[in-house]
């Protein structure tokens, strides 16, 4: 090969690597949608069930009460929220602060204990919209109840987002982590106007009784 040939060969190698590199930066990962995103893609979706005649009519029937509450839950705006809020921690003593017959269950195993924190997390909303409201609300919520699988580099821990909004009760997404960067988020509208300050007393009170169950709320916008 003589020093010319040499040379082209060695241009055309570098212009195929140059070629190569702009190839694989147009082919560059989309961008993960945000939890916070997220949470708001399911509380849409949930108000465009409860706006959807059709919907309500496959999974109400003629149940009219029934109907007008989920009306009800559909007739605030979810598309800007007025404050999002974080609860994070340990979801496992939640439900021994919100039903006294719930044990504190000091001889579970952990992977027990991981699921009924996980599990716990996943209902703490409609726990609280059980407490709080009527029979039909609960099952309201419960109709509007949505759910999401995708994958996010941002979840380090189990948590929930708690949006608030000027007209229209909160919703609550909990966030649950899964292998590989999976998350499943499960979003409920929270019948209670209140709910973040009674949530916030709730801690505060199992702090000043020397039961502090590790749950942090912190508002994050």
């Amino acid at each position: 090969m003589t020093r010319k040939t040499s040379k082209k060969a060695i241009a055309a190698v570098l212009f195929l690597f140059c070629a190569l590199a702009v190839f694989a930066k147009g082919k560059a990962k989309p961008r993960q949608a945000t939890l916070y995103e997220q949470g708001l893609s399911l509380a849409a979706l949930m108000k465009e069930k409860a706006n959807s005649s059709d919907y309500r009519a496959i999974v109400l029937g003629a149940n009219g009460d029934l109907d007008e509450k989920v009306r009800e839950l559909g007739a605030g705006d979810v598309s800007k929220p007025t404050a999002v809020y974080r609860l994070s921690g340990d979801f496992s003593f939640f439900g021994s602060m919100m039903l006294s017959s719930v044990s504190r269950g000091e001889s579970i195993s952990p992977s027990i204990k991981r699921e009924i924190a996980a599990r716990l997390l996943s209902s703490f909303a409609m726990m609280w919209t059980g407490m709080k409201a009527s029979a039909t609300a609960a099952a309201a919520v419960s109709i509007l109840q949505s759910q999401s699988v995708f994958v996010s580099d941002e979840l380090s821990e189990n948590c929930a987002y708690v949006y608030t909004f000027q007209e229209g009760y909160p919703v609550a997404v909990s966030f649950i982590k899964g292998d590989g960067g999976a998350v499943l988020a499960d979003a409920s509208y929270v019948v209670d106007e209140d709910f973040i300050p009674s949530l916030g007393e709730m801690l505060d009170d199992a702090k000043n009784e020397e039961m502090d169950m590790g749950l942090r709320l912190e508002k994050i916008r």
